[in-house]
């Protein structure tokens, strides 16, 4: 499907790793008793809905009171929840114990690897959060011009605060390998963001604004309206969109039943050209949580 050939790199970062160990095969009686378990879970699921039992439901309401709680944690502190926070990861043939940074800093490389081989000025990142991904591409690329696009109104405060803490918060500074090359001091690249306020599903921009958009794990927590914040996204982008999210076609069993578990986004980016995104690029060939799997997508803007 890759009709273009683009060049996603990225360095593990060795610093936020704790321990690795080799993968390890697989017995048949262990796949067997994952096999029972996601049939118990699918059953579960499905009764509990026909049946009307009260089934936690992924909506925007329950999305804000959780991330409401999040983005009111002082810089210092989310970053320390970072650094003592512990994942195993799955790459290659070993299984990593990696703390909150990790991810993070893979996904800001593969972004930034990806943006330096499109031509643009502008770039909208979809459900920007307290803004650690903008603050972190803005460094590399002090010549252009970040917007965040965040729903709630503490997480419009939460990215306005990060920058102002940027420059004395060493541990946000230092989840990506870029940060070594910079001086934290310098705090011109908050002169190259801005937060905006708004929803996803219903943009507070004109069309053809930004000449690049982007998500990570943002459409994971809009399984049910999905479909509206591709239709802003392709509105709003003049160029490409990118989508770092659990897609269907990254994930085996395993993954889509914890997908569907927890009532994440679980569906295939195939249909995204309805809404006027082309996609031109599939990977999900990067280091990956073990329950569930991220897919790496570009479009292109057609409509």
């Amino acid at each position: 499907m890759n009709n273009i050939d683009f060049k996603v790199k990225f360095l593990l970062p060795e610093k936020h790793i704790f321990s690795r160990r080799p993968k390890a095969k697989r017995s048949f009686i262990s796949r067997l008793k994952d096999t029972g378990r996601h049939i118990k879970i699918f059953f579960q699921q499905f009764w509990g809905r026909a049946i009307g039992t009260k089934v936690k439901k992924r909506d925007q309401l329950f999305v804000s009171n959780i991330y409401n709680n999040l983005y009111s944690l002082p810089t210092s502190e989310w970053a320390k929840t970072k650094i003592e926070s512990k994942y195993l990861i799955e790459f290659k043939n070993d299984i990593l114990e990696v703390n909150g940074w990790f991810l993070k800093s893979v996904y800001v490389q593969i972004l930034s690897g990806l943006l330096d081989q499109f031509n643009y000025s502008s770039i909208l990142e979809v459900g920007s959060g307290r803004g650690d991904n903008l603050a972190a591409l803005s460094l590399k690329n002090t010549n252009h011009k970040f917007t965040g696009l965040e729903r709630s109104s503490e997480g419009i405060l939460a990215g306005r605060s990060l920058l102002k803490d940027l420059p004395n918060c060493r541990e946000i500074g230092d989840f990506d390998p870029w940060w070594a090359r910079f001086n934290l001091k310098d705090t011109r690249n908050s002169d190259t963001i801005d937060f905006v306020q708004g929803s996803a599903l219903e943009m507070p921009f004109g069309d053809k604004t930004f000449d690049v958009a982007f998500t990570v794990l943002v459409l994971e927590q809009i399984p049910y309206d999905y479909h509206k914040v591709l239709k802003e996204m392709s509105r709003v982008a003049k160029k490409y969109c990118i989508f770092l999210e659990p897609f269907r076609e990254a994930n085996n069993l395993n993954g889509l039943v914890n997908l569907t578990r927890r009532d994440y986004f679980r569906f295939s980016y195939k249909n995204f050209s309805r809404f006027g995104l082309k996609p031109v690029y599939f990977s999900s060939d990067h280091p990956q949580k073990l329950k569930y799997r991220m897919g790496l997508l570009v479009t292109k803007v057609t409509k």
